[in-house]
């Protein structure tokens, strides 16, 4: 994926406080084609709310592609936004109260119609997915023979047991099949890293147990830290044990 842009998807944040509105479960904002791009959750907690914010929604018709470093120009039109829809939803529009617990950042990669993308997908599970580990994936049968009842498994997606630091897990997926545009467009393929708190507080370099606000990532110096982390992670966790199963399966293939 090396012609893939790298940037930054949904934020997942966790405030407290007394809320204007009545919130029942879950107030959502949608951009003008409909797509979400701000949530707040209601928690078991009292006054506390979950706030996620899907950060290429704000400027795009969807996150089909990530919020990269180019679109830093634009983070305080995003900024603005959000400001706005928390005013009015949760009564303040300090960002420093958001305490971020999670971020995905990702990279995509569109594919030529010819080439088998869900192929492509299979081959990382087998390479990335653990038999003893707690993951998910996320499939669909289809018929292979229309005359019988022969099903074959497809993988659209899946998501890693957390890594051996314990700071993020990896989500591979279709992504033109989450947005509904296959075969409207070319099959996309996306890898996400999804970082905790503590991922997120050690990519930009706080030391300790510190905790990370939506402040701290709305930066464009911060961006770049979390960007650089991803390429890390990827490239120390995630191409070796890609390597060692094609390895493995061309020593098998020569025997």
């Amino acid at each position: 994926m090396n012609d893939a842009v790298i940037g930054l998807d949904a934020v997942t944040m966790v405030v407290s406080g007394k809320c204007p509105k009545q919130i029942e479960q879950r107030i959502e904002k949608r951009n003008k084609q409909g797509r979400l791009y701000l949530e707040v959750d209601k928690t078991k907690q009292n006054e506390t709310y979950n706030v996620t914010i899907v950060l290429p929604s704000i400027i795009r018709p969807s996150n089909l592609k990530g919020f990269s470093l180019l679109d830093s120009v634009k983070l305080e039109y995003v900024i603005d936004v959000v400001k706005h829809d928390l005013q009015e939803i949760l009564g303040t529009n300090n960002l420093e109260q958001l305490i971020v617990k999670k971020l995905e950042i990702n990279a995509n990669k569109s594919v030529p119609s010819r080439v088998n993308a869900d192929a492509i997908t299979e081959l990382m599970a087998r390479a990335l997915l653990k038999p003893d580990a707690q993951q998910i994936e996320h499939c669909h049968g289809v018929n292979i023979h229309e005359a019988r009842t022969i099903k074959t498994k497809i993988i659209d997606g899946f998501k890693t047991a957390r890594d051996s630091t314990g700071r993020y897990q990896c989500k591979f997926y279709r992504k033109d099949r989450q947005l509904e545009l296959e075969n409207k467009i070319n099959p996309t393929i996306r890898m996400e890293l999804v970082y905790n708190a503590k991922g997120v507080s050690q990519a930009l370099g706080k030391k300790g147990k510190g905790i990370s606000v939506l402040t701290d990532i709305l930066q464009q110096s911060a961006m770049q830290k979390l960007i650089q982390r991803y390429v890390m992670d990827v490239r120390a966790s995630i191409m070796p044990a890609i390597r060692l199963y094609l390895e493995d399966a061309t020593e098998f293939s020569v025997k």
